[in-house]
């Protein structure tokens, strides 16, 4: 039998006022329009049904009766204490993840930005007029090797040390750079005759071996875009893609 005077919190010598103030405020702590608990339904119907028992006099004194003739039937072990009552389910915790993944995604939208630019400033990048190789110097690189250092009339740029015999001093070059990020992503020479190549890529950058960094970028982002509606998921998929973001910068930096 249900404990309509638990459900509200009440005695059974509690008033019709404090029968009324009871439900009033239950109500609506446990509606289900301003509570988003899934057990907040059930609660706001036990709590009506026991304020409709407990407010009607008739009802009540029909309850009253039929709760006395159960507690009578019902004599309890001495030696047996019944259990606490469970308490009542409070509010949802805030889950962290929806309060940071409308943030995330946001950042996570301004990396596609960053990675737009690498890919359109490789399709604009223009032949620098033709020159000549001036000087090539030998340096240490970032990644503990040597680099060449090749300076032409227009241009200094960056070439790995496997490029050496394909660049010579006094020989004519055409060098395409890209004009945001100033990479240059191919060598043109005059034809070879010893067998090299026409045109190659002075070193490894962010177009080639790189590359796999903004394309991990762009999946991640438009992951957590596209699973939106999953708080968690999205906002991991977003701060990988902004992660990745500055190890994207440093290979545009050193490409």
């Amino acid at each position: 039998m249900k404990d309509h005077y638990n459900t509200l919190g009440l005695t059974p010598a509690a008033t019709q006022q404090e029968i009324k103030q009871a439900f009033r405020r239950l109500a609506v702590r446990y509606h289900p329009d301003s509570n988003p608990d899934p057990q907040a339904h059930r609660i706001f119907l036990e709590i009506n049904e026991a304020y409709q028992v407990l407010s009607d006099p008739d009802q009540r004194k029909i309850y009253d009766l039929s709760l006395l003739m159960v507690s009578y039937r019902t004599t309890p072990d001495p030696a047996w204490e019944p259990p606490a009552t469970p308490p009542r389910p409070g509010p949802p915790r805030p889950d962290p993840f929806q309060n940071w993944a409308p943030w995330v995604r946001m950042l996570a939208m301004l990396t596609l930005l960053l990675a737009g630019s690498v890919w359109v400033d490789y399709l604009v990048a223009d032949d620098h007029p033709q020159s000549e190789i001036l000087r090539i110097n030998i340096v240490p690189g970032t990644l503990l090797n040597l680099r060449l250092i090749v300076e032409t009339g227009t241009d200094v740029f960056v070439a790995d040390m496997d490029k050496a015999d394909w660049l010579r001093r006094r020989e004519m070059i055409i060098v395409r750079r890209t004009p945001w990020y100033g990479i240059v992503t191919r060598i043109t020479r005059q034809l070879p005759d010893d067998g090299s190549p026409a045109s190659f890529r002075p070193h490894y950058g962010i177009y080639d071996a790189f590359c796999f960094a903004p394309i991990l970028m762009v999946i991640a982002a438009l992951l957590s875009l596209l699973y939106r509606k999953h708080a968690e998921r999205s906002t991991l998929l977003g701060l990988m893609a902004i992660c990745m973001a500055p190890i994207t910068w440093y290979f545009i930096t050193v490409s």
